[in-house]
């Protein structure tokens, strides 16, 4: 497996609502055959397609089972875009879903919906032109990099970092970021660190080899929490900023050439 999963930054914002690891491998393997569908048809998986995209060796049935919870959510999951109407003077929020259609097929005799033969949806044009347009704002990252790294929050981070390889730089409004992340609103700043930011922090700064080479997916990274002063102990925070590494020149070599042959 060695696809480049490419999208438009503004994917990074859509809060993927209590989507667990194998969901999200599911949904980026998905995007691949997405972007490469120059169609406004519907789009077509078989099992063993989406069986590439799990760590953990499914079932036809539970593979079936998982992707009737995983298309509930997939049409909760859902961002606003800001219109404008100059004619009227007017300013307002479209929302826009994922998938217009998302069907799941069986033989007629499977009364019990035991073997998945294939599912098939349909992209809102919308989103397919995120997923699809090539532009300066696209992020890369190796399908497989993905799927290997543990946490349905470090998987979210990951996403969110990839956009800024190139300056090793992010920073994020601290609402906006739980958002993002979906944490929990129970969650107190001690439970986050513990929980969410240093687990993650270890996995994408974990060494793991990858088409025979050896690759950390974040070198060096760090947080830093900004805050303001407030009553209790230590402030309010009001943002957190990411350090690292800056990636090298070959993925975005690979854009380029992408562009140019486009």
């Amino acid at each position: 497996m060695n696809e480049i999963v490419k999208y438009h930054n503004d994917f990074n914002k859509i809060k993927l609502p209590s989507f667990t690891e194998q969901e999200q491998n599911i949904l980026c393997g998905m995007l691949t055959k997405i972007k490469e569908s120059q169609t406004d048809d519907s789009i077509k998986f078989t099992p063993q397609e989406l069986q590439k995209f799990s760590t953990e060796n499914l079932t036809n049935k539970a593979l079936g089972e998982m992707l009737i919870v995983l298309r509930e959510k997939f049409f909760k999951a859902d961002f606003t875009i800001l219109i404008e109407d100059k004619e009227r003077d007017l300013i307002g929020k479209e929302i826009v879903n994922l998938f217009q259609s998302f069907k799941l097929w069986y033989q007629s005799n499977d009364y019990e919906y035991s073997n998945l033969q294939s599912v098939e949806m349909t992209v809102n044009p919308r989103f397919k032109y995120l997923v699809n347009e090539i532009t300066a704002n696209f992020t890369a990252f190796e399908l497989a990099e993905f799927i290997a790294i543990s946490g349905k929050y470090t998987k979210t981070l990951y996403r969110l970092l990839k956009q800024y390889r190139s300056t090793g730089k992010a920073y994020f409004e601290w609402e906006e970021f739980k958002r993002i992340m979906d944490i929990p609103q129970n969650y107190l700043m001690h439970n986050i660190d513990k929980w969410i930011l240093k687990p993650a922090i270890k996995e994408l700064t974990k060494e793991r080899t990858l088409f025979d080479q050896l690759r950390v997916p974040f070198e060096n990274l760090t947080f830093e929490k900004k805050k303001v002063s407030a009553r209790g102990r230590g402030g309010k925070v009001i943002g957190i900023k990411f350090i690292f590494k800056p990636e090298n020149i070959k993925i975005q070599t690979i854009e380029r050439q992408e562009k140019l042959s486009n």
